[in-house]
């Protein structure tokens, strides 16, 4: 006859690569019967958790868990006369955009500075200047046509 055994602690944990800790997860069987951990139907070596008693208390290390694709896992304690299961989820770090502090001389001008529509562009810039020099140049004309007409 098979047991039915229950998660007791750690179901449905997020674990975010780089970021989190280990992941503990017990379950209400004897750890005399207990046999192994299963990540996704394959059975995973012992050294990459630690087994401890007060029922059965498995801690999946870190150095595993950041070996994992992201996305959503099985963990199957196995016990001689039954099995239980949990899932949790491994997510890599979720980072803001940063923005580039130099400009990448091998790439294009269309690749400047982070691609933030809020940026100025260089071409931008350099209309800008251009009018204001065109501006700037006009006055500077007119003010001497003016002072050798007197």
């Amino acid at each position: 006859m098979k047991a039915n055994y229950q998660i007791l602690e750690g179901s449905d944990q997020k674990y975010i690569i780089g970021e989190s800790s280990d992941i503990l997860v017990r379950a209400n069987g004897d750890i005399s019967k207990f046999n192994g951990i299963k990540i996704d139907k394959n059975l995973i070596d012992q050294s990459n958790y630690t087994d401890v008693s007060g029922s059965t208390i498995v801690t999946l290390k870190k150095t595993f868990l950041d070996t994992l694709t992201p996305g959503t896992h099985t963990m199957t304690f196995i016990y001689t006369d039954g099995e239980v299961s949990t899932e949790f989820e491994i997510a890599k770090i979720e980072q803001a955009p940063t923005q580039q502090s130099t400009i990448d001389t091998t790439t294009t001008n269309t690749n400047t500075v982070a691609s933030n529509p809020n940026n100025p562009k260089i071409s931008d810039s350099i209309f800008f200047w251009s009018i204001l020099l065109a501006s700037l140049i006009f006055i500077f004309i007119t003010i001497k046509k003016l002072k050798t007409k007197k």
